[in-house]
């Protein structure tokens, strides 16, 4: 007798992640968090619990739609690398059929461009730092509440310099 495929797909979703963490036993405290927030989350934009069931491409593209019009891209790529991550182990314990290859596209990231100072900026900064006056005092008695002799080193050097 074959076993009832209903049953099975009606298993929380919880459940399986739960099952997933204790098989990796090496999974850091911060990663099972973050497993648990991400049920959750789908939890909330099913607005129900979330089952078996629920792993289908239909559900995990538009959620990952939605997680995209509230939260980063990296956010909704996070989400969605677990929800198929999770449907390849339930798939693996022969809980669900294997999740389709190309029907639920991967979320692209976009690279951040570095924010750099400008010339005049950095004009502006250097023009500050050779204008300042006295010397440096030595390293750590100002905060020891001791008389701060002069290190000798003038400010403006030290500070261009850095």
């Amino acid at each position: 007798m074959k076993p009832n495929r209903t049953k099975k797909r009606s298993m929380p979703l919880t459940e399986l992640v739960e099952s997933y963490i204790l098989s990796r036993p090496g999974l850091r405290p911060t990663s099972r968090d973050g497993y648990r927030w991400s049920v959750r989350a789908f939890e909330k934009h099913l607005g129900h619990k979330a089952t078996l069931a629920d792993l289908n491409e239909a559900t995990i593209n538009a959620y990952v739609s939605w997680k995209l019009s509230k939260w980063s891209a990296s956010a909704a790529k996070r989400d969605r690398n677990s929800l198929v991550v999770w449907w390849r182990f339930a798939a693996k314990k022969k809980l669900t059929p294997q999740p389709p290859i190309d029907g639920i596209p991967t979320v692209k990231v976009p690279r951040r461009n570095a924010t750099a100072w400008t010339l005049k900026e950095l004009e502006q900064l250097l023009t500050a730092c050779s204008n300042m006056g006295g010397l440096m005092m030595a390293e750590g008695d100002r905060f020891r509440g001791r008389y701060c002799w002069p290190s000798g080193v003038a400010r403006s050097k030290w500070w261009s310099t850095l």
